[in-house]
C-alpha cells in the first residue's frame, strides 16, 4: 500500500489518519513515513483506489405549477440582477426559464400536467361491450339448448317404455 506523509499544517480529509507514536493500525500493518518509522503527530494519507460505486443523482422534475410560479416571479422583476437572485435561490439556470417560457407560449404549461411516459393505454373499443353481451347470450342459449335436448331424450325413453309410437297422424 502506498502512503504519503503530510505535515501538521496541511489539511486532511477523507481517507487520512493521524498516527501518534509508533502505533500500528489493525488490518493495515505498520504504517511508516518517509524515514521508515512512524513519526509522532504526522498525518498519513492512504492512497487507494475508490472501489465504491457512487449513486447517480436523480434528474429533477418540476411541476407545471412550480414553473408558472417562477415565471411569474421573473416577469415581475424590473431591476437588473433580480432574476439572477431568484435563479440562485431556487438553484435554477437561465436555460430553464427559456425552455419554460417557450412551453408557456405553446400552451403546454396551462393546467396540463406533464405527459405520461411509457406505453399509451389502449382505447376502449366501442364494440367490445356488445361483443361481451353477445358472448354471454351465446353461453346462455347453449345451456338452454342442451337442457332441451335432455328433455327430448327423456321423452323418447318414456315413450319407448310405455310403447307409444313416435309417429303422429
Amino acid at each position: 500500500m502506498k502512503s504519503l506523509e503530510l505535515s501538521k499544517g496541511q489539511g486532511f480529509g477523507e481517507g487520512e489518519k493521524m498516527l501518534k507514536g509508533k502505533e500500528s493500525m489493525e488490518g493495515e500493518g505498520m504504517l511508516v513515513g518517509v524515514s521508515g518509522i512512524a513519526e509522532p503527530n504526522k498525518f498519513i494519507r492512504f492512497l487507494s483506489p475508490d472501489s465504491e460505486v457512487r449513486e447517480r443523482k436523480r434528474r429533477r422534475r418540476f411541476t407545471s405549477g412550480y414553473k408558472l410560479r417562477i415565471l411569474e416571479k421573473t416577469d415581475m422583476c424590473s431591476k437588473s440582477g433580480e432574476i439572477g437572485k431568484i435563479l440562485r435561490g431556487e438553484g435554477l439556470y437561465f436555460s430553464h426559464l427559456s425552455i419554460w417560457r417557450k412551453q408557456r407560449k405553446e400552451g403546454i404549461l396551462q393546467g396540463i400536467s406533464s405527459k405520461k411516459r411509457g406505453r399509451k393505454e389502449k382505447g376502449i373499443n366501442p364494440l367490445s361491450k356488445e361483443l361481451e353481451s353477445l358472448r354471454k347470450e351465446k353461453v346462455r342459449l347453449e345451456k338452454e339448448l342442451k337442457r332441451s335436448f335432455l328433455i327430448i331424450e327423456a321423452q323418447k325413453k318414456i315413450s319407448e317404455i310405455m310403447g307409444i309410437s313416435e309417429e303422429r297422424e
